[in-house]
């Protein structure tokens, strides 16, 4: 998956922010989240609101479908 992640962001870097985190260390992020997978993704507006959830592996057209209409929305 990391593959994946690194190619969405330098694709989308100048749209979001990704950000990695360890879910099995507690965090405010964790909590808010309640991660029950592995791996766990989560498309998060500016607000940290959910708005997309992943779980398990995911082809990169997937992420892309959810990201490229907030990324051309914002520019």
């Amino acid at each position: 998956m990391q593959p994946i992640v690194r190619g969405i962001e330098q694709q989308y870097g100048a749209c979001l922010t990704v950000t990695h985190l360890n879910f099995h260390a507690e965090s405010d992020l964790r909590r808010a989240l309640q991660p029950i997978g592995t791996p766990e993704f989560f498309l998060l507006d500016a607000r940290g609101a959910a708005l997309h959830r992943w779980i398990g592996e995911v082809e990169a057209d997937a992420f892309r479908a959810a990201i490229e209409p907030l990324c051309e929305a914002s520019g």
